[in-house]
């Protein structure tokens, strides 16, 4: 091809005026050129300094793709006339005029081929690289930065992507770690010329900082994990020093602190300050003794002076903070990571507080706008003080650390200097507590948060902020109650008198906006009183203070009830919600004057239904659903209010029982509250029932008859309890009987949507109907499982209950078969996606993210949405039930043959498992297979638990299992719409959490122990109904108190039991008509460890280990100092888990170094607890098939394979006298495996680099470090070499 011809296309290619035929053909005919034609001597035309920078760019890529491809064929003299080159183009990069952005492409290309070339010769046949790669960089500001980016191009590439051979990466790794200190000598020394050189000059040279900013994203890219001495050795010229205002003892801080305060290089010099306070200072050569175990000591060394590197930072924080808070993403990230900096270092002064020897007394200096005395707390305390007042809360909300870990201190000069802050602190404090700054607002703060969040991430971000900011008002009120109580009187006094103005009333005018100041006010008020007012009263009794505290509150209470009077309801819920607070904390004597009129207050609300157009309705027509939205909020405050009272002071309502019986039963047969409120209600009339000063039997007759309204209209089809006419839901218990088919009709599913809509409709009836007495059923339920003793649990709640439990199941089963074929033909096609559309419903709900990308999921139709709402609400209130039901019956139900409760709990909570959808699946498991295990006493567990779990769990991991197999499917297709992308993310979060859910289940089974009534009344329970849908399982934290193992993977008794059934299920004479075929549930242990989620893969992989130890019986040898086998694992079982670890390294172990290391040693455990001969034959012929899966057609694979395993079996097996460490067999054992760990998503787009016939680096063993006397608990560090051991071995 002629030069011309090449050329022209070459310049076309970017050419916007050419059509896209021509554009084509000219993309043809330049890459023909760079893969076949292209030769090392075309670069001297195609990289000219005349020619145009496309052409030049070109070139480059020409030249890239050569040495990629052609590279181990090049003879070594062109390869020398290469780096000659380059290096003579790199001097001259002067003579090339670019644009800003083409003059960038230039530098990467340039970077790429220089590291490429490194990769491939340094060290050995390239030993000069680096000092004539360094000398290059001083001849300007272009070669200085391109100098710069390829070092970390180098070290980013060979240290974190990891795309050279393990031979090659540990040379050059090597190589780095002896030259880090030229290299950090370097970059220092360029910033300090071009701050010099600024200092020097009028104008500002951007170049210059460009060259900063190199330099300092280079070094924070080493810092990471290099060792710290190469800082600690530079010193710089006594010139700089003096110019720079530099500190001779901490010179490289007190530089990076200067270039803190330069805007353009700001952010660069911030981050690796928070890298270098992360690390701490290894024990290397000569470390000056001005630098501590970690950077933090070092920050506070040098206190005096204004080269002192904390008293820059302050200074720089402290005016920054002083500048309008206009939102930009530089002055964001800047602050963030500006005052974490602050804050940490604070951090660390107050917990080594001892060690320093400081004044305890404030100084002058922000006054006077320096800060350059030796008092260093002082500084530090106001300019955090400073940050905690800052208008912005994503930007003081890391100073909530800072005075949380001050308060947990015990050093008494510490807490006496703080207590001079504690007015502006508490003052500050309240008024962040707000929850001002909505992303839809208009104010200052409103701005960063749209920019920052989505609503419900703001949501969330705010609750997180608010929660650290109690722990803060908490700890400070338990530390300061005689200046936190006046503070918090003056504040509820304040508000008792503020009026509201026409500005707080939404666009109604008639009742206050939620996000007025005065409701917000309340709120915050709400938020924290009760915390902060138990630490003012433990305080003062631990201090045997009197500050006439009863007194206080009982002021504050009178003044609250006297402002109550308002009639709107918001105002009216926020005083009930302190009230409540208020007289918890207030003795019995003088109920009379504030319990009475609270009981008054209460009631008022729950009766009154103030509405927005009283003209139009009545109280004769009028419906619960009718409520504004305010006044729905005051009745659930209002019961909230009696409930949280009549749970912390029982005793105190009891002189006013009846009066409150009443009330209730007026608001039961009224229509103005809603069934939340009245299940509210009802719970605390169970709560006060179970304190009636009785005996128990006069206790039971009470209850009974008391809540036969609840439970008699599904204990009978004509109760004569039944105040509310039962007629509809008894026709619903009886279509129940028919399962779905009788729910379809008694709901009226099968008729359009449009006849579903009318209230006086007899199927929107009998909907509310169900609904109430789910409700009204889950709220007796939640509390008669919390009786005050166990013989109220025996001998009250469970004969009220008893009757309960098959109506309930019936009900359960008939919603569960909704979703089967032959159920979904009966429902109409308008309400049919009522049911289709369950989990993009609830996952809508619980994620804003997913709710923006599918809109249309929350269609408009307010019918279509209550339907469906309430078939979520009641087939999820219904599994509650259920679960709750374990523990009230739990002394009778688990005596039950095992027929019996298999009727119960497959037939009757498991049916139509297959169909349910995903989520229903991971509710169930939650609200009812786990309860059912966890309360189950040990001594039913085997007609209970062993015969009737494993199923259900084998069950939900092949769900699991399945849906993975489909979301890889989904990852592999193109997602060609929204809807696409929508599906496939609901899928994801589904099945995540169908995996955790599993997951939890099998460590609850394997370290239970058994449940035991007396856990119940010890003070601490399973709120396992408060798990909302959408929360994660955590699978690394304890279940609670009915998991009373030794240890986080210690099996339990239950575990032990099924270990012993599955040895007896292994023997083959042994015949088992009952017995599961896996009672261990190993099989679904080891598909756990295939699914790509490593949390998950991790804890099984764990519990592997565990099981294999558990199965064997091994105990430890003292030779070898790890578990050894007694039993040998049957060959079957090993074969299972093994494929299972084998997969699990495949999908898991190339993303998660812990991971592959549990897997690895989950592997090793079973190829040691077998038999050598069923090694040998057995698990040998699973590992060479795996193996020789990864052949490719090599004829000589099968060979290699055998051979290796047998190498591998050689190092195990054989080594009796010096038996393999631990990491030795794992390393043997990843070794071997190697070829099927797969690629790191990090890696799986990479180049691979081959590089052949390079000599062996040869290095002098290692000199011992001298130990470094000063340093105590520090990490061992050995430098770059051996900090990634797992890339190297």
């Amino acid at each position: 091809m002629d030069k011309d011809s090449l050329l022209a296309a070459v310049s076309s290619l970017l050419d916007p005026t050419i059509d896209n035929n021509r554009r084509s053909e000219c993309f043809l005919v330049a890459e023909e050129y760079k893969t076949k034609q292209f030769q090392f001597s075309d670069v001297d035309f195609l990289c000219n300094p005349s020619q145009p920078s496309v052409v030049v760019l070109f070139g480059l890529q020409c030249l890239d793709y050569y040495l990629k491809h052609q590279w181990n064929s090049v003879d070594i003299q062109i390869k020398s006339n290469l780096k000659q080159n380059i290096f003579q183009l790199l001097r001259e990069m002067h003579n090339y005029r670019f644009s800003k952005e083409e003059t960038r492409a230039f530098h990467l290309m340039l970077s790429q081929i220089i590291v490429f070339l490194i990769k491939c010769e340094w060290p050995q046949q390239w030993p000069t690289m680096l000092p004539e790669f360094l000398s290059l960089g001083k001849i300007g500001i272009p070669q200085t930065k391109l100098v710069l980016n390829s070092l970390l191009r180098l070290y980013e590439d060979v240290v974190q992507l990891q795309d050279v051979p393990p031979p090659r990466r540990r040379d050059i790794v090597s190589s780095l770690n002896d030259n880090l200190i030229g290299i950090f000598k370097f970059a220092l020394d360029v910033m300090v010329e071009q701050l010099l050189s600024l200092n020097s000059n009028q104008f500002t040279d951007c170049e210059s900082f460009e060259v900063c900013r190199e330099s300092l994203c280079t070094m924070s890219g080493f810092l990471e994990s290099c060792r710290l001495n190469v800082l600690t050795s530079w010193t710089p010229p006594e010139v700089a020093i003096k110019a720079l205002n530099l500190s001779r003892n901490l010179p490289f801080l007190s530089l990076v602190t200067m270039l803190v305060g330069i805007r353009s290089v700001q952010i660069d010099a911030l981050t690796v300050i928070s890298v270098l306070l992360s690390r701490r200072i290894q024990p290397g050569t000569e470390i000056p003794d001005s630098y501590g175990p970690t950077i933090a000591d070092s920050f506070l060394k040098e206190t005096i002076g204004s080269s002192s590197p904390c008293n820059n930072l302050i200074k720089i924080l402290c005016s920054s903070l002083s500048e309008n808070p206009e939102y930009s993403d530089e002055r964001h990230n800047f602050l963030r990571l500006l005052g974490e900096a602050v804050v940490h270092i604070g951090c660390h002064l107050i917990t080594h507080w001892s060690e320093y020897s400081y004044e305890y007394t404030l100084c002058n200096c922000f006054d006077r706008g320096v800060c350059e005395c030796q008092n260093l707390p002082s500084h530090i305390f106001q300019a955090i003080l400073r940050l905690t007042a800052y208008p912005i809360h994503v930007i003081s909300e890391c100073s909530n650390k800072f005075w949380i870990t001050i308060f947990r201190t015990d050093e008494v000069s510490l807490l006496n200097l703080t207590k001079v802050f504690a007015n502006d602190l508490l003052a500050i404090w309240r008024r962040n507590s707000l929850k001002v700054g909505q992303p839809h607002g208009t104010d200052i703060q409103s701005e960063w948060n749209r920019r920052i969040f989505e609503s419900d991430d703001h949501s969330s971000f705010f609750a997180r902020y608010r929660n650290g900011l109690v722990k803060c008002l908490s700890s400070s009120a338990s530390f300061w109650p005689e200046t936190f109580l006046p503070l918090c009187i003056s504040w509820l006094e304040t508000l008792t008198q503020v009026s509201p103005t026409a500005q707080d009333y939404d666009e109604t005018n008639k009742f206050l906006s939620p996000t007025s100041p005065l409701i917000l006010e309340w709120e915050a008020m709400d938020s924290f009183l009760d915390a902060c007012l138990s630490a003012v009263k433990q305080s003062l009794k631990t201090r045997h203070l009197d500050a006439d505290f009863n007194s206080k509150v009982k002021n504050l209470i009178h003044k609250i009830l006297q402002c109550s009077n308002t009639t709107d309801p918001l105002m009216r819920a926020k005083h009930l919600g302190c009230l409540s607070i208020l007289l918890q904390h207030t003795d019995s004597s003088n109920d009379s004057d504030l319990l009475i009129p609270f009981l008054n207050k209460v009631f008022e609300s729950l009766n009154s239904c103030p509405l927005v157009d009283e003209s139009s309705s009545s109280l004769d027509s009028f419906c619960c659903v009718d409520r504004p939205k305010p006044v729905k909020a005051m009745h659930l405050a209002s019961a909230t209010a009696l409930l949280r009272f009549a749970r912390a002071h029982p005793v105190r309502l009891m002189p006013y029982f009846d009066i409150i019986l009443t009330e209730i039963n007026k608001l039961w047969i009224g229509k103005i509250c809603g069934n939340l409120v009245r299940g509210i209600l009802i719970e605390a009339v169970v709560v006060l029932g179970f304190r009636v000063p009785q005996p128990i039997s006069v206790q039971f007759d009470f209850l009974r008859n008391l809540l036969a309204v609840v439970y008699g209209p599904w204990c009978s089809s004509s109760s004569s309890q039944d105040l509310n006419n039962s007629t509809s839901f008894s026709e619903v218990l009886r279509a129940c009987e028919s399962g779905a088919a009788g729910l379809v009709g008694s709901l009226g599913l099968d008729k359009p949507l449009e006849q579903l809509g009318d209230l006086q409709s007899p199927f929107v009836q009998t909907r509310i109907k169900l609904n109430q007495n789910v409700v009204s059923l889950l709220a007796i339920c939640r509390r008669l499982a919390e009786p005050c003793n166990s013989q109220q649990l025996e001998n009250i709640s469970l004969p009220i209950l008893e009757p309960v439990l098959s109506p309930v199941l019936r009900v359960l089963r008939a919603f569960n078969e909704l979703w089967l074929p032959e159920s979904l033909k009966l429902i109409h096609p308008t309400v049919l996606p009522a049911l289709q559309t369950t989990d993009y419903n609830k996952l809508c709900n619980s994620n804003n993210q997913f709710r923006n990308i599918l809109k249309s999921i929350n269609e408009a139709n307010p019918v279509f949405r209550r339907l469906r709402g309430f078939l979520n609400d009641c087939h999820e209130n219904l599994m509650l039930i259920v679960g709750l039901l374990f523990i009230s019956l739990g002394a009778k139900f688990y005596l039950l043959p095992t027929e019996q409760l298999r009727i119960a709990l497959h037939d009757g909570c498991c049916t139509a498992f297959e169909h349910l959808p995903d989520l229903k699946v991971n509710d169930l498991l939650r609200l009812i297979i786990r309860p059912f295990i966890q309360y189950c006493p040990r001594q039913y567990f085997e007609t209970a638990i062993t015969p009737l779990i494993p199923p259900v769990v084998e069950a939900a991991i092949e769900r699991t299992g399945i849906r993975w197999n489909e979301l890889n499917l989904a990852n592999e297709r193109d997602c060609e719409n929204e809807e696409a992308i929508f599906t496939e993310l609901v899928l994801d979060r589904s099945t995540r959490l169908l995996s955790r859910t599993c997951l939890s289940i099998l460590r609850l089974i394997y370290t239970f122990n058994g449940y035991e009534i007396s856990e119940q009344f010890n003070g601490s329970k399973n709120d396992t109904d408060n798990l909302e849908d959408g929360d994660d399982v955590d699978i690394s934290e304890s279940l609670g108190t009915n998991e009373q193992s030794t240890g986080g993977n210690s099996p339990g008794y239950l575990a032990k039991l099924l270990s012993n059934m599955h040895c007896v299920s292994s023997d083959p004479k042994y015949q088992a008509q009952n017995l599961p075929l896996d009672p261990l549930l190993l099989n679904s242990l080891a598909k756990s460890v295939t699914w790509p989620d490593t949390s998950i893969c991790l804890k099984a992989a764990q519990w592997i280990s565990t099981l294999v130890d558990l199965l064997t019986n091994a105990v430890v040898q003292n030779n070898c100092g790890y578990k050894v086998a007694t039993t040998p694992l049957p060959a079957t079982t090993a074969e299972l888990l093994l494929i299972g670890v084998l997969y699990g390294i495949h999908v898991n172990g190339r993303n998660a170094i812990d991971c592959l290391n549990f897997l690895l040693s989950a592997g090793i455990k079973t190829y040691l607890a077998v038999e050598i001969s069923v090694a040998k034959q057995n698990l040998r012929g699973v590992l060479s098939r795996v193996l020789l899966s990864t052949a490719n057609n090599d004829k000589n694979k099968p060979s290699q394979v055998q051979q290796q395993i047998e190498a591998f079996e050689k190092k195990m097996f054989e080594n009796y006298d010096k038996p393999l460490t631990v990491r030795a067999r794992r390393d043997a054992f990843k070794k071997l495996v190697d070829p099927i760990i797969g690629v790191p998503l990090s890696q799986r787009f990479r180049s691979e680099v081959q590089i052949h016939n390079l000599p062996r680096l040869n290095r002098p063993k290692w000199n011992k470090s001298r130990e470094y006397k000063r340093t105590i608990q520090v990490e061992n560090d050995f430098g770059l070499t051996n900090l990634f051991s797992n890339g190297t071995n």
